[in-house]
């Protein structure tokens, strides 16, 4: 009675999903923030195929401090994926996190194609920008007297250029 849907990667009905669950846009104080939010199908087309996305009204980030680039997300010929940026900008920005939550609307992937319910949430917030030299370099802790030390011990702080933050 139930016939579950072959996705053929070439000839079938395509799965229209984001990439991932959520992202962050970190938007500099005072300055601005980008990031990219994937989409992808299942399917490859020998032409460039378009996704269309919208904003939530569950969404509590205020409009002022986000634009998307388009809400067309094309997928180009050949491709498995498609990218869509979000600009950030600080008008108001919190550094508590706010939500813009992204809803996957109309897709021209195949006809006729199958749209994931899944919803994609940016959280966008503010940071202040670290140079990325701050405090490294090398140090002498020193005795406060109190016998903690001993003797003065040298201390070298460097970046981890896994984790440069």
């Amino acid at each position: 009675d139930n016939i579950n849907t072959v996705f053929d990667n070439v000839n079938g009905q395509s799965l229209v999903a984001f990439a991932a669950a959520s992202s962050d846009l970190a938007v500099v104080i005072d300055g601005t923030g980008t990031v990219d939010v994937q989409i992808e199908v299942s399917t490859v087309s020998d032409s460039d195929r378009t996704v269309t996305v919208s904003v939530d009204e569950s969404s509590t980030a205020a409009a002022e401090n986000y634009a998307l680039a388009s809400n067309m997300v094309t997928i180009p010929a050949g491709s498995y994926s498609g990218l869509l940026t979000i600009n950030g900008v600080d008008v108001s920005v919190e550094p508590q996190a706010e939500t813009i939550v992204l809803n996957i609307e109309d897709t021209t992937a195949s006809n006729p194609s199958f749209t994931s319910n899944q919803q994609h949430t940016v959280n966008i917030f503010q940071i202040c920008p670290v140079p990325t030299d701050y405090l490294v370099g090398d140090y002498i802790l020193t005795d406060n007297g109190n016998g903690n030390f001993g003797q003065n011990v040298p201390v070298t702080i460097s970046v981890d250029p896994d984790e440069a933050t």
